[in-house]
């Protein structure tokens, strides 16, 4: 009898083991995809259909998160600029051309397509990264934009002064204004991500004035952004 009861014990517990396997595999298998980069720069017509909803079709916009299996259609003569975060690989791409997001690269579903491709340093790719947390990028999708830096006062209408740097953040400064020079001296006439960098890399300073400065160049060079305003409001806050 007691063999058989241990027998019925062991059954249960391989049951139960088996059960929470089952749980624990379809909740990975259902969880969201990771952010794999973000949009730099769209210009013209550019949709998307997320991995996780592929019922819908969305227009894609600027600065928005992109996410393993997201696949993008780039209409004739628009241009989508993506970076990914796990290896700093920047991807622009022309249409018409479909393309189907990786964790490090995107995929052609069309094999005559190609993108021209450029790698980030390091410290570039991780400023840039900031850049989609201090904007929601997930609601960019649908419903306009939401800061990450909780509700904005209505009325503060003017930019914040820069904070008194002591000689060792001036140097450090210093040195982050000079890589802006050199990105920007290789950067194409419409990559915004120089200034993207710089604008990032100075809120660890609160060189706020700086950073105001950055946002006509980022418009001059994408007057058709529209999320440039933004990185604006988000200055406001403060």
């Amino acid at each position: 009898m007691k063999k058989i009861i241990s027998l019925i014990n062991y059954s249960l517990l391989c049951l139960f083991l088996m059960s929470c396997f089952t749980f624990i595999s379809c909740s990975v298998s259902w969880a969201a995809p990771e952010c794999a980069g973000i949009i730099l720069q769209i210009k013209g017509d550019v949709f998307f259909i997320s991995g996780s909803n592929q019922n819908t079709e969305q227009k894609a916009r600027n600065f928005m998160k992109i996410k393993q299996n997201d696949v993008f259609d780039i209409a004739p003569g628009a241009q989508l600029q993506i970076v990914f975060f796990a290896n700093g690989k920047k991807e622009l791409w022309k249409g018409p051309s479909k393309i189907e997001i990786g964790e490090e690269q995107a995929l052609a579903k069309d094999q005559s397509a190609a993108p021209a491709v450029e790698k980030m340093q390091g410290a570039v790719t991780k400023e840039i990264k900031r850049i989609s947390k201090i904007l929601n990028s997930d609601k960019l999708s649908t419903s306009g934009s939401i800061l990450i830096r909780g509700n904005k006062d209505e009325s503060l209408n003017h930019f914040p002064d820069n904070m008194i740097l002591n000689e060792k953040e001036k140097e450090k400064v210093a040195e982050l204004k000079l890589i802006y020079q050199q990105l920007n001296k290789s950067s194409e006439p419409e990559d915004i991500t120089a200034e993207l960098y710089l604008f990032s890399a100075l809120a660890d300073y609160d060189q706020f004035e700086d950073m105001k400065e950055l946002l006509p160049q980022m418009q001059k060079k994408q007057p058709y952004n529209k999320e440039i305003k933004l990185l604006e409001d988000w200055l406001l806050q403060y």
